[in-house]
């Protein structure tokens, strides 16, 4: 096997996902093989995959399939989990791959649930190949000493590449450098679009479980007794703007690498100069939504995680510093109008 979802030793596992449409699920648990398995070995009515409560010994019901590749288990339990229990989940060597060979060794993996109703990640669908998205322009501004990178492709539509300025690949060039992916138009990216104003819709209907933050500094707030700034997962929503200024942000999983952030503003967010956020205990910017009604003004020498969707327009970096400029670990993502560039780097978010 490669992985298990979650990872062994995980702590403060949702007991449950919120989803689109406010649909709560029990936290499912997967492994992921190296190489296609037998489904009839695995899938229910199998007792393969199994999952126990460790103090009790009982068995958790639920329903076990199998993707389409054969490579990973999924084992939805049919309730949501106990909370603040430790569970051992285990898949023993009746297990076999297609070839009809067995897993060498029964495999055990445990975790612990924590008390609260986690959410589901935002499905970026199509829009997540983009690292930069625009509906009618995109503009990189930066210096040639200060160049602005995209490491993957850029998308703009109903606007043509004619829109696109300040990049190598851009007429007339600039300095900005696409390093994978180039600039795309057209059919690809209208549904990009469309997918991105899918995902909005998902994120802002969302209601279940959020936690409202109002429009105080986001590093001045505390939740569950811990510092300022520090934020366990969850959906936390203003039905105004957002602003991270006096401060930093520390997004904390808790042990669970699963664990997700939706951060929902009724208009824009604005993070100050030298600003960052830190991903601890597990923690992925792949994991991190920004769900804005308006737009973000992100400033000079961020580190930023998560993916910017903005209804219209977004603008990131100004170029004032000559040392790191700001660095994006996410997506930056613009619905309707435009997206302008300073002395920025843009790289997908780890897996």
């Amino acid at each position: 096997m490669l992985s298990t979802n979650p990872a062994n030793g995980a702590t403060h596992v949702a007991v449950s996902t919120v989803g689109p449409g406010n649909v709560v699920t029990p936290r499912t648990v997967s492994a992921v093989f190296s190489e296609a398995m037998n489904p009839a070995s695995i899938v229910s009515p199998a007792l393969t995959f199994t999952l126990k409560e460790r103090l009790s010994g009982n068995n958790v019901a639920g329903t076990v399939t199998m993707n389409a590749a054969g490579t990973v288990a999924t084992l939805t339990p049919a309730a949501v989990l106990a909370s603040n229990t430790q569970f051992i989940a285990t898949i023993t060597s009746a297990a076999t791959s297609v070839a009809g060979i067995a897993l060498a060794y029964r495999v055990e993996w445990s975790f612990t649930t924590g008390s609260h109703v986690g959410q589901a990640p935002v499905d970026l669908a199509t829009a997540a190949s983009f690292l930069v998205l625009a509906g009618t322009s995109i503009d990189n501004i930066s210096s040639q000493a200060n160049p602005t990178r995209i490491n993957g492709q850029l998308g703009i539509w109903p606007g043509l590449a004619s829109s696109v300025h300040g990049f190598t690949e851009s007429t007339p060039a600039g300095t900005g450098i696409i390093l994978t992916g180039g600039i795309q138009t057209g059919d690809i990216v209208r549904q990009a679009q469309d997918d991105l104003l899918a995902a909005k819709n998902d994120a802002g209907t969302r209601s279940s479980f959020q936690v409202a933050v109002g429009t105080q500094d986001l590093s001045q707030l505390a939740f569950d007794g811990g510092a300022p700034g520090v934020y366990p997962p969850g959906l936390y929503v203003s039905g105004s703007s957002l602003a991270l200024i006096a401060g930093n942000m520390v997004l904390d999983a808790r042990g669970d690498p699963d664990a997700v952030w939706i951060f929902r503003a009724g208009s824009s967010l604005t993070v100050a100069d030298s600003r960052k956020l830190f991903l601890i205990n597990g923690a992925r910017a792949a994991n991190v939504f920004w769900d804005l009604g308006s737009s973000a003004t992100v400033g000079d020498q961020v580190d930023f995680k998560g993916s910017i969707m903005s209804a219209t327009s977004n603008t990131v970096g100004t170029g004032t510093a000559t040392s790191t400029g700001t660095a994006v670990e996410g997506r930056v993502l613009a619905h309707s109008t435009s997206v302008v560039l300073n002395f920025t780097t843009v790289n997908a978010p780890a897996p």
